[in-house]
């Protein structure tokens, strides 16, 4: 990039050096046709001039788009360019986040990740419905932007000891549901636990410590364990 100062300096230079080897009378005039036939030759001498002109430049040198890179200024010029242009026709600046979300085509890059993922994933369930060995399924890792496609056989899931001497992973799970005595719509709280410390085979000297629903904490053992009135409450 070069200063204002120098782009001024080196367009009078320009205009010095193209002003030395000017037949415009001349070329204006065979342009009419009124001459001879090195219309042409002219045009090409001048054109060859220009380029020779630029010669004492300086050099420029290529520098690769980085939208992260706060120190190098590319998305502070592109901001305020951009802002300059919008505003000459009357459209809402923008900001530099929106500036690298459109450099950086981020919509694109998402809908093709995301068609990628999803049809992995498709596979994946492919193969779970036909009951294929773990050892069939896939891992994937990729990287569009390399490009980098590595593909690993998943490990089974770690197993942990639990009660009466039964192992469990994090995949394992109970369901509870009413019964025309209890139905769910007027399952309480107290009643889930019973049943589901009956379904786990835990009746006896186990408590359950918590009951979450997604982010939210619905029962703690240390807090709740006595709260008669959240314990009759209905869950759903």
């Amino acid at each position: 990039l070069i200063s204002l100062d120098e782009a001024l300096t080196a367009l009078q230079v320009h205009a010095k050096e193209l002003a030395k080897h000017r037949k415009s009378k001349q070329i204006l005039h065979n342009l009419s046709g009124g001459g001879d036939s090195d219309t042409v030759s002219a045009i090409v001498d001048k054109l060859n001039g220009a380029k020779t002109g630029a010669s004492f430049l300086p050099r420029l040198n290529l520098a690769d788009f980085e939208k992260d890179d706060e120190s190098n200024g590319h998305v502070t010029f592109v901001t305020a360019a951009s802002n300059l242009r919008a505003l000459c026709y009357g459209i809402a600046p923008a900001d530099p986040m929106e500036t690298r979300r459109v450099a950086g085509r981020i919509v694109p890059a998402m809908i093709t990740t995301t068609g990628l993922v999803s049809a992995l994933s498709c596979l994946e369930l492919v193969k779970l419905l036909k009951g294929v060995p773990l050892n069939v399924h896939r891992n994937a890792f990729v990287n569009l932007a390399l490009p980098f496609f590595a593909f690993t056989a998943p490990l089974p899931a770690e197993e942990v000891l639990g009660v009466n001497g039964n192992t469990h992973t994090i995949w394992d799970n109970i369901v509870i549901k009413g019964s025309s005595k209890t139905p769910a719509e007027s399952l309480t709280l107290k009643n889930f636990i019973e049943k589901a410390k009956k379904k786990a085979g835990c009746e006896d000297g186990v408590e359950i410590s918590s009951i979450s629903f997604g982010p939210y904490m619905i029962y703690a053992n240390f807090l709740h364990s006595f709260d008669e009135e959240l314990l009759e409450t209905p869950i759903l």
